[in-house]
């Protein structure tokens, strides 16, 4: 285990950071799929390429989640612990679906029996009467659900048609998909947002990266016509990135002054400390060899008890 706390935080800060990466990698799953005769074997039951993009890019974003949650589940307050457990057996649940190819009604069957028991279980020590205090937390709980609502869009729906507006599919093959999509893309940002305002240390700010990242995605869907998706946006915020990870190496610097700081003056404490109490006991021996030395005498004259006082004076003037 890393004693240096600065290093710990630095680590995470890394982590975060770089997370957001790893679902880019997809772009290259069409390419692993047919140059790889192993992986188009297996895959031959669930799909073509594009099937087997779909199902890399949800496992990649989804290991991304939980790696996130995880960090922030271990370095979060008491008080939204339990939000951040719903979403990450949310997402758990939602990987179990990926890897057992579970149908979508199904899944949210699962989905639902598994925020329930969640719920069911923290509430018997008091837990969720603690948490259900904080506003952050009751979003959170709450974010399941509303991603759970866009399977109530009918399937084939080129556009859905509300009382004051209407939802077009923005490119996709119906708006069911356009939804979860969009409202999954809306609920990270959100949950990186919350992680980012409850977290008070300096490396809160590598939480801007996916923070950056999933914005210009949401951006891309509604205004960007275009094909990909989640390609571009590393080219696209690169200069913020790189001046981001500027920023967090200036951050660790400061934090790593102020950490050698803080040892150096811990230190010098216990040394003044040690001293003072050094010159106590001294002093304490002192004055009990003088009190033995009067012990052994039956009778003193006036010059010797007024010799002895001027000794224990000087003692406890020292």
């Amino acid at each position: 285990m890393l004693k240096n706390p600065v290093i710990r935080d630095g680590l995470k800060a890394l982590a975060i950071f770089l997370l957001p990466f790893l679902s880019y990698l997809h772009v290259y799953s069409s390419q692993i799929y047919h140059e790889s005769r192993l992986i188009s074997t297996l895959f031959f039951n669930y799909g073509d390429s594009l099937h087997f993009n779909v199902w890399v890019y949800s496992n990649l974003i989804e290991i991304q989640i939980i790696i996130s949650l995880i960090i922030w589940l271990y370095n979060c307050n008491g008080k939204i612990r339990l939000g951040i457990k719903i979403i990450l057996i949310w997402i758990l649940i939602s990987e179990i679906k990926l890897l057992l190819n579970l149908n979508d009604y199904n899944s949210a069957i699962v989905k639902f029996l598994g925020v329930f028991l969640t719920v069911f279980y923290f509430s018997k020590d008091g837990l969720l009467a603690l948490n259900s205090k904080n506003y952050f937390n009751l979003i959170l709980i709450a974010l399941p659900i509303l991603n759970l609502l866009t399977f109530l869009v009918p399937e084939n729906l080129s556009q859905l048609d509300l009382v004051i507006f209407t939802i077009s599919s923005y490119g996709y093959n119906d708006v069911g998909i356009f939804l979860n999509m969009i409202v999954f893309k809306f609920n990270l940002l959100i949950i990186y947002s919350i992680w980012f305002l409850t977290e008070k240390r300096w490396w809160r700010y590598a939480i801007l990266s996916p923070i950056l990242l999933i914005g210009n995605q949401i951006y891309n869907i509604l205004f960007v016509e275009s094909d990909t998706v989640d390609e571009i946006e590393l080219y696209q915020s690169g200069p913020f990135l790189l001046t981001l990870l500027i920023v967090l190496l200036l951050l660790a610097k400061v934090a790593d002054d102020q950490e050698k700081i803080k040892k150096f003056l811990q230190n010098q404490y216990k040394n003044i400390e040690q001293m003072v109490e050094n010159r106590f006991s001294k002093k304490q021996q002192a004055i009990e060899d003088h009190r033995k030395s009067v012990n052994n005498k039956k009778a003193l004259n006036n010059d010797e008890l007024i010799a002895l006082r001027e000794k224990l004076e000087n003692e406890l003037r020292k």
